[in-house]
């Protein structure tokens, strides 16, 4: 008698070992064959493309040669895959990822930065620049499992930040001698100020207090500004800004 392990599912790709134990006739000259009558001995690993049957056969050179079956079904992979609506995107700044895996019904993504998802497509967003890989492993009922992973898929850049002080110190002493904006992320901007009466005294990006080239009394100013951060985004602020002749330094 030849007793074989039972059947079993694998998904595609796998391997699993087959195997066969005899029991009556001459323990002493069995031979395990598994299909083409080669003696393969008592485990075969098998690899197949498809659902396969497979049949051992035990001789003992003594009795008939017993024969027995064992099926492996095959069930298909699920295929994994995504993208992203924007591949690079500042601190805390959400984007979507979308899903676009085929024959899964769960989905496991990681982000790259500790944290996970199991929603079909999450948004996301990090909380320090750098270059995060996203995984995505995408499994159907049957268990079987695919991953795709993008490697430095995602750059995060510093998120913008802008900083008008409300008064500077144009006193030649390397302290707030120039009144422009500070922050983080910003590619450029132009200050115009005007005097209380609306007129232009200043258009640039840092000004230093002095009206073509005489200083302006200390006083009340407006301020108009265009800011564009590093990406593209623009902002109009306005505001006023105390020009201080006699202070050496401002907190």
């Amino acid at each position: 008698k030849i007793t074989l392990s039972p059947d079993v599912s694998i998904c595609a790709g796998q391997y699993t070992t087959l195997t066969a134990a005899g029991s009556g006739g001459l323990p002493s000259g069995y031979q395990f064959s598994w299909g083409a009558g080669q003696d393969t001995g008592r485990a075969f690993i098998v690899n197949p493309n498809s659902t396969t049957v497979y049949t051992a056969t035990l001789k003992d050179g003594c009795s008939p040669p017993v024969n027995n079956s064992v099926t492996v079904t095959v069930n298909p992979q699920p295929q994994s895959s995504f993208t992203a609506s924007q591949t690079t995107v500042s601190e805390y700044q959400a984007f979507q990822l979308y899903n676009h895996s085929t024959g899964a019904t769960t989905y496991l993504w990681n982000f790259g930065d500790g944290t996970s998802s199991t929603v079909d497509s999450p948004t996301h967003s990090y909380a320090d620049t750098g270059m995060y890989n996203i995984t995505l492993t995408a499994t159907n009922i049957l268990g079987c499992s695919a991953t795709t992973e993008i490697k430095k898929y995602i750059h995060v850049t510093p998120a913008y930040r802008l900083y008008m002080p409300d008064a500077f110190t144009p006193n030649s002493d390397s302290l707030n001698d120039c009144f422009r904006p500070k922050g983080q992320a910003i590619r450029d901007w132009t200050i115009e100020i005007f005097s209380r009466y609306g007129n232009t005294v200043y258009k640039g990006t840092c000004w230093n207090g002095t009206y073509k080239g005489v200083p302006m009394m200390e006083g009340m100013y407006i301020y108009f500004l265009n800011v564009t951060e590093t990406n593209g985004i623009e902002h109009t602020y306005s505001g006023p800004v105390y020009l201080d002749r006699k202070s050496t330094r401002l907190n």
